[in-house]
Formats: C-alpha cells, structure tokens, sequence
C-alpha cells in the first residue's frame, strides 16, 4: 500500500509539472508578443466574451474548490484504501484539469480579444496553483490514511495515547505479586537502607562487653 501512495503522488506530480510547464511557456510566448495578438472580432462581442470568461473565472475557481472539498468526505467514509487512493487522484485530476482550462481561456481571451485585465485575470489563477501543488502528506492528511496505508482511526490514535501516557505514570512504581499495589521505588530502597541501619546496629551491640564483667 505503501508504493500505491507512492504511485499515486508521482503520477499527480508528473501531471502538474507538465501542465505547469505547458501554461507557462504559452503565457511566455504570448506577453513576449512572440504570440500576438488576433484582431477580428468587433467591440461589442468582445466585451461579451471578456464579460463571460470573467464570469467563468469567478465561479470556476472557487467552485471546483468547494467540489473537491465536498468530495473529500465521500472519500474519507470509504472502506478501503485503494478506493480512497483511486477516488482521490481522480478528483486532482479534474481540479487540474478545471485550472489547466481557466488558464488557457484567459491567455486566450488576450490573443482573440483587447482585454485590459487578461494578463491580471492570468495571474489570479496561475496564483491558485499553489493551492494544488503535489504534498504527500497532504494527500495522506486529505484522504484519512496512515504512511503505510492503513486507515486512520483518530479514536485509536487516542487510545493509544492514552495508554502511553499509562505506562509512562506506571513505570516510575514496582509491582507487587500478590495484590496490584503498587509501591514507589524510592520507598523500597528507604526500606532496603533502613533495615542496613538496623542490622549494622544490631552487630555492634553483639560486640559490646561491660567493663565490670
């Protein structure tokens, strides 16, 4: 399961790059004017078109946000790992896909059209791209997984804690076999050094001859 989660975060990773690289160097080649500029389309159909792509933009991004998030918990009450894996790396594809899409429209918009804000409009969702970058431990995070593909049990995982934190309290005491009392550590070598003392007196006492005997 471990390679699957491996598998899973090089193929997003290796579709991002791509796709990165890809919108980049369109958008190089069009504000360098390597690309220029495509006249033909009239005043009035270009606002048009600038109006709807604005309006796709607005909507696109935040929209396919709130999707994913909302598909994240489907994914979440899945069963199995391989579902919740498959499930998952579908769903960034598509997040992809929309960003990949909104991004070429508005390089678009600025070679067919006149539109002032093209470049702005570019930059506001090249921006977002950095709420999609390939993390592993996101993907684990978002999907409800262990490093080794298990499924995350948050009562469990507290269970745990609470245990280890038992086990820290009991290993500063001894136990005793014939009851569960437990008793300090300190306390038995007070004891051990008591009973020293008391047999130490107990040998000089033996020793001792009065004078008029």
């Amino acid at each position: 399961m471990e390679e699957k989660i491996k598998q899973i975060h090089r193929q997003y990773s290796l579709c991002f790059i791509i796709s990165a690289i890809v919108v980049a160097a369109i958008a190089i080649l069009r504000y360098r004017h390597i690309i220029p500029r495509v006249g033909g389309i009239s005043f009035g159909t270009g606002m048009t078109v600038q109006t709807i792509v604005l309006l796709v933009l607005l909507c696109g991004i935040p929209a396919s946000l709130a999707w994913f998030n909302a598909h994240l918990r489907k994914i979440r009450r899945m069963d199995f790992p391989e579902d919740r894996l498959d499930s998952y790396f579908k769903a960034q594809i598509i997040r992809l896909t929309v960003f990949v899409v909104l991004a070429l429209l508005t390089l678009a918009v600025s070679i067919f059209t006149d539109m002032a804000n093209a470049r702005m409009a570019f930059l506001m969702v090249a921006a977002f791209y950095f709420f999609i970058l390939p993390n592993k431990m996101q993907l684990l995070r978002e999907t409800g997984l262990n490093p080794d593909g298990t499924i995350y049990d948050p009562e469990a995982e507290a269970e745990a804690a609470r245990q280890e934190m038992e086990a820290r309290k009991v290993g500063n005491f001894t136990v005793m076999d014939e009851d569960d009392d437990f008793i300090p550590r300190n306390t038995r070598a007070e004891v051990v050094d008591e009973t020293s003392s008391v047999a130490e007196a107990e040998a000089e006492d033996d020793d001792f001859i009065p004078k008029n005997s």
